[in-house]
């Protein structure tokens, strides 16, 4: 029962002994197995079923006021996140650099985790999803087998001439069902410069935000690599590829929803590959800005103003130069 209803949201389900003789006595249990259901404000009834037998109770749960099915995304966030909970320590790390298995963690989670709440891919999702795949097959840095991984997918998806796939097929690929030498994408989540200080925090968000950032300023040392692509049209086709990303598959919405706003306002005005680097590294501060007010508002008692102008000016400054000589 346990495992049946950890797809649901809205309900946690326990289990407890006959052995339990306090917790049996508060709650009054004669009879094995049972139902109670306990809430918040500590009352508690007991829930009656047709049969006590697995099934029956499930359904029974299932059936509660405010129980829903979560998403395959929020199923496959939950694993994911378990996962990083029980990942390694704490690693010390080189703000100044952008590092590979950031990247690499985040096309992991966007290709295996977040990518899987969409059952099929046709229409507009299939042509940014093709869009996104060109684009980090030709700006990726370093090649190697993950970049051999995003041409062998773009080359895939270009070929089709169907309207819809499947995303079995897509992540078959990903996971090199067909043995191809040299492709390849690992599948663990392992943040350096993204980790958090605690479990939630940072992650995949960051790691995106460095991807983006890290194929903006590749397009801008090699501005051509797209050409033939059906990017190079785009003023600022970097961006263009985010936005619809973000707003197409993007799992946090509310997140979404504000970088669309910023793009709505702005992006337009972007009309060289150097623009974009700009554009975007101001939009990460602005988004940090307003993620650290809370911050700025609690150690503002006992800072100078000084001292507060100094942390504002880190958090907002754009430089191109800086994010160049990061990556």
């Amino acid at each position: 029962v346990i495992l049946d209803l950890l797809q649901y949201s809205g309900v946690q389900v326990r289990r407890a002994l006959s052995s339990e003789l306090p917790l049996l006595d508060i709650l009054n249990i004669t009879a094995f197995p049972s139902i109670y259901l306990l809430h918040p404000s500590g009352t508690h009834a007991h829930l009656h079923s047709e049969k006590r037998l697995r099934f029956f109770f499930s359904s029974l749960l299932r059936t509660l006021p405010g129980v829903q099915r979560r998403s395959s995304f929020e199923v496959a966030q939950m694993g994911a996140l378990k996962d990083k909970q029980n990942s390694e320590p704490w690693r010390d790390f080189d703000r100044s650099k952008v590092y590979t298995a950031d990247l690499e963690s985040a096309l992991h989670y966007l290709l295996r985790v977040e990518l899987a709440a969409h059952s099929t891919l046709e229409g507009e999702e299939l042509k940014v999803f093709k869009d996104f795949v060109t684009l980090v097959a030709k700006l990726y840095p370093g090649g190697g087998s993950v970049v051999k991984l995003m041409e062998t997918l773009s080359d895939w998806l270009l070929s089709l001439p169907l309207q819809q796939i499947p995303y079995q097929a897509v992540l078959d690929l990903v996971d090199n069902k067909m043995k191809i030498s040299g492709v390849f994408l690992g599948a663990e989540l392992r943040w350096v410069g993204c980790q958090g200080s605690r479990p939630g925090l940072r992650g995949y968000p960051c790691s995106l935000w460095t991807l983006f950032h890290v194929l903006t300023v590749q397009h801008d040392a090699t501005p051509t690599v797209l050409d033939n692509t059906g990017l190079e049209g785009k003023a600022a086709p970097v961006l263009q590829v985010m936005r619809h990303y973000i707003r197409t598959f993007f799992g946090c919405k509310e997140c979404g929803q504000h970088f669309e706003q910023a793009a709505a306002a702005s992006m337009d005005e972007v009309k060289s590959p150097e623009e974009e680097v700009l554009w975007l590294w101001n939009q990460h501060n602005r988004v940090n800005a307003r993620l650290a007010g809370n911050l700025i508002r609690t150690v503002e008692r006992g800072w100078g103003q000084g001292k507060l102008k100094e942390l504002r000016r880190w958090i907002t400054a754009p430089a191109v130069q800086q994010v160049k000589q990061m990556i």
